[in-house]
């Protein structure tokens, strides 16, 4: 199935910091006392928010949105990627299986972000600023929770407190569920509930989301004998055959009604596409995906 290109999408938003935001660089402060302890990771000369940092966020608040609709606990929708030897990187690198086994044994989790034995259906840009971002240096302190005197400190560190990053997520050969999943972590991240970066306890991190545009692909469907119907959204469970929906444990039922005014046209290169412009247009497809994804999780 991965061999194959049957569907992508790409969802364009621009993130804006609601408050203070710090994500570390690596080597911060040095031997130049000009520059503060803890410095806003760099590129070019400007900050920015890489796209592994978001990644991880959203990996982590989707293993605990899977985890909280589980009616057998931990474990049947997502790994812990922690315990040595129980996650799906060390359970299957110790098999000797074919691709297709080892995405039908993964997580749900593994499935969507990967693992050490099976590729990441979604892929991060680095969010770059767009115009003039807003820097600031703070002063704090780390105190012993023991003794309640300073442990370490007065430390400095650099954040960002306006600003506007634009980035980009692809998602490639995803079914309805796992895009799904995606966009209900990133409406938390949105309204706050999960923080991004350094000293989220402190009040650092929290950020607004705006929702720009979702294009999505059925790559060279406009060729094929068997084209996909242009009125529903298809998760790739509904672009494959049966033996391969057996072999990769995905359902033929991927699939959910597109909402009104807004349906699938040739691109004039034999592919069908989808452009939804605008907040509304967007969280409306993510919201018809929501069905799909609760019957793949509830269904382990």
């Amino acid at each position: 199935m991965h061999k194959q290109l049957l569907n992508e999408a790409i969802l364009e938003i621009a993130i804006r910091p609601d408050g203070p935001l710090l994500i570390k660089a690596g080597e911060t402060g040095g031997l130049d006392p000009t520059h503060p302890d803890m410095e806003f990771v760099r590129t070019l000369d400007r900050v920015f928010l890489p796209g592994s940092s978001l990644k991880g966020v959203l990996r982590a608040h989707s293993e605990r949105i899977v985890r909280s609709l589980q009616a057998q606990g931990e474990g049947r929708g997502a790994c812990d990627p922690l315990k040595r030897g129980e996650s799906c990187g060390d359970r299957l690198e110790r098999l000797r299986l074919e691709s297709d086994e080892k995405y039908r044994q993964s997580c749900c989790i593994c499935r969507l972000f990967g693992s050490t034995v099976v590729a990441s259906r979604v892929r991060f840009a680095d969010a770059l600023p767009v115009g003039e971002v807003a820097i600031e240096e703070r002063n704090g302190v780390a105190i012993d929770r023991v003794f309640g005197s300073v442990a370490v400190g007065p430390f400095n560190y650099e954040v960002v407190t306006s600003g506007v990053f634009r980035t980009s997520i692809l998602f490639k050969n995803v079914t309805l569920a796992q895009l799904a999943l995606v966009g209900l972590a990133l409406r938390d991240v949105g309204e706050g509930r999960v923080g991004i970066g350094f000293g989220k306890s402190r009040g650092l991190g929290r950020v607004a989301i705006d929702w720009g545009r979702l294009t999505i692909r059925y790559p060279l469907a406009d060729l094929r004998q068997t084209q996909p119907d242009q009125t529903r959204l298809c998760g790739v469970g509904a672009l494959i055959g049966a033996e391969t929906r057996a072999a990769y444990g995905v359902s033929a039922e991927d699939w959910a009604e597109l909402p009104e005014g807004l349906g699938f046209e040739s691109d004039g290169w034999g592919s069908l596409t989808l452009v939804a412009e605008g907040s509304a247009q967007v969280q409306e497809l993510f919201r018809r995906a929501v069905g799909r994804w609760r019957e793949e999780v509830q269904g382990g």
